[in-house]
């Protein structure tokens, strides 16, 4: 049974944090057999703290209590972040999309300094997190499925193999999540990736020492493998249309970029 209740909406502060659908039944249960423990912290007539039990309240057809946040903690987000912290053992990339979330929403105390905005740097402190883990979330929350952020948010994903993962097409993304393969989907794009920069690197590379016969880019060589970068620019000086030398040059140029990568 699902009462009806004053339809209170989730503060943006709350919504930072995943929201665990399957728990909502059990806590139903405890809250029908024992009422709710805890009240409900309202701000801005928003739920500030106690989505779970909220929506616990509305299936089993209890009357929440409420009350107003007080100013614990300093400031309304400190406050939520606070009682999350304390409630849940997040893992680093969950802690790292909840910062990339928070990153730019307003934070101070009312009628004082709320239109601070909090940076990368102040939401990645707040959550114990690195800015570079808070940017890899915030890429992930731009070009990830839904599906694939709640994986995260689930504690079924990391945030490091998901930033790579967002970088396919929303299908691969999603059956990589549904077949629980995030990690070695992850690992072929940047496979790929690090053979296409190759491949454009000896391609970069070749047409330097290609000109280098005319002096144009010889002082450009690095001293570390000379004598094999010399060997092929003097094979190429020599080459009309001879495909044999032309291998063999090749090769002298794929053994330097070996040696030098």
């Amino acid at each position: 049974m699902v009462t009806e209740l004053i339809d209170y909406k989730a503060h943006e502060y709350a919504d930072a944090f995943p929201f665990f659908d399957e728990n909502i039944d059990d806590l139903a249960a405890d809250i029908k057999t024992n009422g709710l423990l805890h009240p409900i912290v309202l701000h801005e007539d928003k739920i500030l703290d106690g989505r779970h039990r909220y929506a616990a309240c509305k299936r089993a057809g209890v009357e929440p209590r409420t009350r107003s946040w007080d100013g614990e903690c300093g400031d309304p987000l400190s406050f939520v972040i606070s009682q999350n912290v304390k409630r849940y053992h997040w893992n680093e990339s969950q802690r790292a999309m909840v910062a990339a979330r928070i990153e730019n929403m307003q934070r101070g105390r009312p009628g004082k300094d709320a239109d601070l905005r909090v940076n990368r740097e102040q939401a990645s402190a707040l959550m114990g997190v690195g800015t570079r883990n808070t940017c890899s979330a915030a890429k992930v929350q731009r070009k990830g499925t839904p599906k694939l952020q709640k994986a995260i948010d689930d504690g079924k994903a990391t945030v490091w193999a998901a930033k790579d993962l967002c970088d396919a097409p929303p299908e691969v993304q999603d059956r990589a999540v549904d077949e629980g393969t995030v990690s070695k989907e992850a690992k072929r794009i940047r496979g790929e990736r690090r053979r296409a920069e190759k491949e454009t690197e000896m391609g970069a590379t070749t047409e330097t020492v290609a000109n280098a016969g005319n002096g144009k880019y010889r002082k450009h060589i690095p001293s570390a493998g000379m004598a094999i970068a010399y060997k092929a620019v003097k094979l190429l000086e020599e080459i009309r249309d001879n495909d044999t030398q032309r291998k063999q040059a090749m090769n002298y140029v794929a053994k330097w970029l070996k040696d030098h990568k």
